[in-house]
């Protein structure tokens, strides 16, 4: 056994500032491995065909289908597809360009696109990191601190989910970042030129950039050439910024140029999505109510982890309104600095309060890093009035608040390991046991159909229309598409006849859906009837379709 002795010299070995750096920096590194590790262990799951794919997530069907159109006509086109830029689709088609040059998987199979997608996700996460342990090392002045911002920002669950998941939103979050760290480490125009163009690539990643892009050029306008009036600096500086902004935006876009009013029209139904909150092409209703957002972007943080974000935002409001106050040294670097974060996050805040009433964390991106900025800044202020060993232990606390949130993130991502044995693929194994190839299938998008059968007709919520006009042998409807409209009440089968409607959709999609089952259900003598049902899907089956897998 250990004497007392040793016991008590553990406190004193602890209070040597070598071994505390070694042990702080060792646990906060080991818990970033973990997440990277985790990540990509789960990038290899559910991607071994389309139809698979689809199941989980419409985003990453729809990037792998285009891309799979791209590399067969050899160009980068969205076909008139302005839902995203296309920067994140360039970066996986050169990407596996390069990777066919050298001989690899020369077919271009589903999986090899779908792995070369999250592969950029998880490396965009990771420069994210990089570039935001950069500029928060810039704002607070203390390397510890900077690192805990970075864990912080890791673990968001949501921002770990995406950071997965074939989608353009981690890779316009680090472009934002990049770009306001680029801005703000040397106060020039030149600095804020290049600022502009990772705006502009971040605008034509997914049209976010273009929030932060007045906010990235005041530096500079405020510090360099101080010899030159602001009115002068506007009329010389303020034009080729902005032709870097756009720049960066078409060199990966060019097809914009050739379809612009096509774009136009897109980038209007996007405002609209994002005013109305209608939550896809579902048209779900939302509430007007701005404060809604403030429990979203709470529950994004783990609650140590919102405890920690709002902690350090108090001192960190504190002290910009101060400074506002005295109105001196305003232009000093780090101070402006300080004050363009803060007036960028007021900026974005009141824009997703007033502007998105679709309430989704992802649609806050580009606000949540600078969030977690400026509280760091504030953490950055207490710490500045503590002595060493204060410190100290202020670091260690905030690991120990931190960490958990972490650990959390990783802990949701389970799921996406599983996908192989996920209970919305077992639709798919019904369909093998009970039908031919080639018999005719109509079913929702989210459903799982497998790749063997070629006679599938795929659509965004089953219309009556589509049944009446296709004559389908089978129907499967997915609880994650027509089911929003439409489904079986809560301890019933479809058998029963119990249905229920969601109020929160309007009475268009209500009505649409009543018509498909009162198709499918309204009459004893309905055409077809339920062979298969779980809290996923359900499959129907023409009446007169013959038993076993020799249907015509």
């Amino acid at each position: 056994m250990p004497s007392l002795s040793n016991l008590q010299a553990v406190p004193d070995f602890l209070k040597r500032e070598d071994v505390r750096s070694r042990l702080f920096y060792a646990v906060l590194f080991a818990i970033l491995a973990v997440q990277l590790w985790a990540a990509l262990v789960n990038i290899h799951f559910g991607i071994d065909s389309i139809q698979m794919m689809s199941v989980f997530e419409s985003d990453e069907t729809a990037a792998v289908a285009r891309t799979q159109k791209n590399l067969a006509e050899g160009d980068l086109s969205p076909d008139g597809m302005f839902q995203y830029g296309f920067f994140f689709n360039t970066l996986a088609y050169w990407s596996i360009r390069f990777f066919q040059f050298l001989d690899y998987n020369r077919d271009t199979t589903v999986s090899f696109l779908a792995i070369n997608y999250r592969l950029i996700t998880v490396f965009s996460f990771l420069l994210l990191l990089f570039f935001f342990q950069r500029l928060s090392l810039l704002l607070v002045e203390s390397r510890e601190l900077s690192w805990l911002a970075v864990l912080l920002l890791a673990s968001v669950q949501q921002i770990y989910y995406w950071s997965q998941t074939i989608h353009p939103d981690i890779t316009q979050t680090l472009l934002i970042v990049a770009a306001a760290w680029v801005a703000m480490k040397t106060h020039t125009f030149r600095n804020a030129n290049w600022a502009a163009f990772l705006a502009g690539m971040a605008f034509g990643t997914k049209y976010g950039g273009i929030f932060i892009l007045p906010f990235l050029f005041i530096p500079a306008l405020l510090n360099d050439r101080p010899e030159i009036s602001l009115a002068g600096k506007l009329r010389g500086k303020a034009l080729p910024f902005l032709l870097c902004f756009l720049l960066g935006w078409l060199i990966f876009n060019p097809y914009v140029i050739f379809n612009f009013i096509h774009f136009v029209r897109w980038l209007k139904l996007i405002v609209m999505y994002t005013l109305t909150g209608f939550v896809g092409s579902t048209g779900q209703i939302t509430s007007a109510n701005p404060l809604l957002w403030f429990p979203v972007l709470y529950r994004s943080f783990f609650p140590s982890g919102a405890l920690v974000l709002l902690a350090g935002l108090l001192p960190a409001l504190w002290f910009l309104v101060r400074a506002m106050k005295r109105k001196e040294g305003l232009r000093e670097p780090n101070m402006l600095n300080r004050i363009v974060i803060g007036a960028y996050c007021l900026f974005a805040l009141l824009y997703i309060l007033l502007g998105v009433k679709s309430r989704e964390v992802r649609y806050a991106f580009h606000l949540i890093p600078f969030l977690i900025l400026l509280s760091f800044i504030g953490w950055s202020i207490l710490s500045r009035q503590m002595k060493e060993q204060g410190r100290a232990f202020l670091f260690f606390a905030l690991l120990i608040l931190i960490v958990p949130a972490n650990l959390n993130a990783v802990h949701s991502m389970a799921s996406c390991s599983n996908k192989e044995s996920d209970a919305r693929l077992a639709s798919g194994r019904v369909l093998e046991e009970r039908y031919s190839p080639d018999t005719r299938i109509l079913a929702d998008f989210y459903a799982y159909v497998p790749p063997k059968f070629k006679n599938t007709l795929i659509e965004w919520g089953i219309r009556s229309e589509s049944i009446n006009r296709d004559n389908p042998q089978v129907i499967i409807l997915s609880r994650a598409m027509t089911g929003r409209w439409i489904w079986k009440a809560p301890g019933t089968s479809f058998s029963d006849g119990s249905f229920v409607t969601n109020p929160s959709y309007p009475e268009e999609q209500l009505r649409s859906g009543r018509d498909v089952f009162s198709t499918l259900f309204g009459k004893s003598s309905a055409p077809y009837r339920p062979v298969y049902e779980d809290e996923h899907v359900l499959i129907l089956e023409r009446r007169n379709l013959p038993e076993g897998k020799d249907q015509p």
